[in-house]
């Protein structure tokens, strides 16, 4: 992962990455919106969980969780 820049906005503080590859919700879109096996869910959940307690941990939040900011690797 690739830090980019950092900067305030408003009061909130903001970091911005290179993408990762796609999106989840491009994803979804190329899959014509079927859903997907729910081992695979879990996984994205877990990971999603897991990213949102670290920020958590050292103090920041996010505040656009969306399937067009979950990228995937």
């Amino acid at each position: 992962m690739r830090f980019v820049e950092c900067f305030h906005h408003y009061s909130n503080y903001c970091l911005v990455f290179k993408p990762l590859g796609k999106s989840l919700y491009d994803v979804l879109k190329q899959n014509k919106y079927r859903g997907f096996p729910i081992g695979l869910v879990q996984s994205f959940f877990r990971q999603v969980l897991r990213s949102v307690g670290f920020l958590h941990n050292v103090g920041y939040t996010h505040t656009d969780l969306k399937p067009e900011n979950i990228l995937l690797e």
